[in-house]
């Protein structure tokens, strides 16, 4: 066994830094041998499903490893769901195994006693701490189960293991997106059946990204988001260094970046920001000099602040575009993005895009239409449990789809419009709402911005925009003030859009919702006017 990992065990110095330590590559390839003998002596069916709920940590990278070295599906669950979610991933997957945190212990047990049908059999909890009282009985400490597992003797895969990614749930329910190989298309390329497809779906964008081979990659996002998992845990399998952060502190950022010499990270435009408002003094003490590369997506990237970043950090910026179920499909460069402001890039040489325009036909360059996505391996997805919207993916054969709207130009670059469910129409004209957050960012008064239709009897829809403001900007707590400030707001789109873009409301919050991987949830700004039973949004 350890065969992801075998040709760096020798290795000299860490393979993982979390918050808490570190593992070398010869502890992380005995763990995630230890682990999957532990998972095969519980008996775990080749393909059965191991869920893992926790923060970023060491232990959660063992886990996928370990998924992927013993042919078991490793499932990274949201550590921001509720016990209802919780339940319906245990469900919907049919978990045979669960590793938690003991901190989310709680959370994870109210899930448990929701379900109605077979838990899983096996249930470890991180954090040997728990003992007596603390830890319910049918958990085992994760640590015991590795220590009475290591050095036993491991069966070979019998098939190659994969993960299971969620989709962001920002435009409706959250599925968990299979990644899935064709045997026959493996046949004839001479590809090995036992590589794992997610592996092979998702690797080709750290060759295309230029992410250095034994570098040092740092991870401050979500290890559940398919992107982070893409940029920030896979590198390892190329003999990177893996830095974890808990939670994303700009400062801490900042001083990682110079103290474990980073060469390469994930970032999303609202983490620009909170690095950019930081104390002069904190920004200029940072060195960065081993950074190579800064990717950044999730969500459009306001040009002002991607300037500032490339002012700040250099040309090392790369933009990526892709989704859960298409994986990252283009990227740009800082040189490209200065030259084709708008653009997300081209396609990596592992994905072709299509365009198809209302009328069902190819469109030509320069018109919008639906992003259909081919893997040039033959690499698909599907929604687990959700065979009818599986289909609805593959309008196109061979192809995917995730609804988003976009253009390409003369050259091959795309050019985003908006996601179709996103689309306002208004009076019969469509407004792309990304075009109008793009201007509403602009404006120094604002923080983050979201925009979206609601019911209008004359119009259909109109637009309306929920802002947050800049700190400091004005005294939340003064109603005629904020008032005043999204009537500037308002005014500031007239000068610069068409009468039909602008909002005919805009609304400050005290936080738009996004989640932690820093994509807007405009299901939850839109709700309390197209389902009024909701209710309002809370500020």
């Amino acid at each position: 066994m350890g065969q992801l990992l075998a040709e760096f065990r020798s290795r000299p110095g860490p393979a993982i830094i979390d918050d808490g330590g570190s593992s070398s590559w010869c502890d992380l390839h005995d763990r995630v041998d230890a682990l999957v003998a532990h998972l095969d002596h519980e008996g775990l069916a080749p393909g059965a499903s191991v869920l893992v709920m926790s923060p970023n940590r060491r232990e959660v990278v063992e886990v996928h490893l370990a998924c992927l070295e013993g042919g078991w599906t490793c499932v990274p669950v949201n550590w921001h769901f509720d016990a209802d979610d919780v339940a319906r991933v245990i469900a919907d997957m049919s978990a045979a195994a669960l590793v938690v945190d003991s901190v989310l212990l709680g959370l994870v047990m109210g899930a448990l006693d929701r379900m109605s049908g077979p838990p899983p059999t096996t249930l470890l909890v991180l954090d040997g701490g728990l003992g007596g009282e603390g830890r319910p009985e049918q958990f085992r400490e994760y640590e015991r189960a590795l220590e009475s597992a290591a050095g036993h003797r491991t069966r070979a895969p019998r098939q190659a293991g994969g993960i299971v990614f969620s989709t962001s749930g920002t435009t409706g329910r959250s599925r968990g997106v299979r990644y899935l190989s064709d045997p026959d298309a493996d046949a004839r390329a001479g590809t090995p059946g036992h590589e794992s497809a997610v592996v092979r779906y998702l690797r080709p964008a750290l060759s295309a990204a230029g992410i250095p081979r034994a570098g040092r990659t740092l991870l401050c996002g979500p290890h559940y988001h398919w992107a982070q998992w893409t940029f920030g845990v896979l590198p390892i399998l190329h003999g990177s260094t893996l830095v974890m952060h808990g939670r994303f502190v700009p400062a801490n950022v900042l001083a990682s970046i110079d103290q474990q010499l980073i060469t390469n990270l994930l970032l999303v435009p609202t983490q620009f920001v909170r690095m950019l408002r930081l104390d002069a003094g904190v920004r200029a003490s940072f060195d960065g000099s081993a950074l190579e590369l800064a990717v950044h997506g999730a969500a459009p990237c306001p040009p002002d602040v991607k300037l500032a970043m490339i002012d700040w950090w250099g040309p090392i910026l790369t933009e990526y575009y892709g989704a859960t179920e298409g994986g990252v499909i283009t990227l740009m460069s800082s040189e490209e993005w200065q030259d084709r402001p708008g653009s997300v890039g081209r396609p990596i040489a592992a994905k072709e895009v299509t365009i198809v325009a209302d009328d069902g036909h190819l469109a030509p360059p320069d018109v919008d239409g639906v992003v259909h996505v081919r893997s040039v391996e033959g690499l698909m997805i599907e929604y687990v449990g959700a065979p009818a919207a599986t289909v609805a993916t593959r309008a196109l054969p061979g192809h995917i789809t995730f609804g988003d709207m976009a253009h390409l130009d003369h050259d091959g670059y795309l050019h985003l419009s908006d996601r179709r469910s996103d689309m306002i129409v208004t009076g019969g004209v469509n407004v792309a709402s990304a075009e109008v957050e793009a201007v509403l960012m602009q404006h120094p008064a604002v923080a983050d911005a979201g925009v979206f239709g609601i019911p209008d009897t004359t119009s259909g829809q109109i637009v309306r925009a929920a802002v947050q403001l800049a700190g400091g900007v004005v005294d939340p707590d003064d109603a005629a003030a904020v008032a005043r400030v999204c009537d500037e707001l308002r005014e500031f789109c007239r000068e610069r859009l068409p009468a039909h873009q602008c909002p005919a409301v805009v609304e400050a919050l005290d936080q738009l919702p996004r989640t932690a991987s820093g994509k807007l949830v405009k299901r939850k700004l839109r709700a309390p006017y197209w389902e009024p039973h909701i209710g309002p949004i809370t500020r």
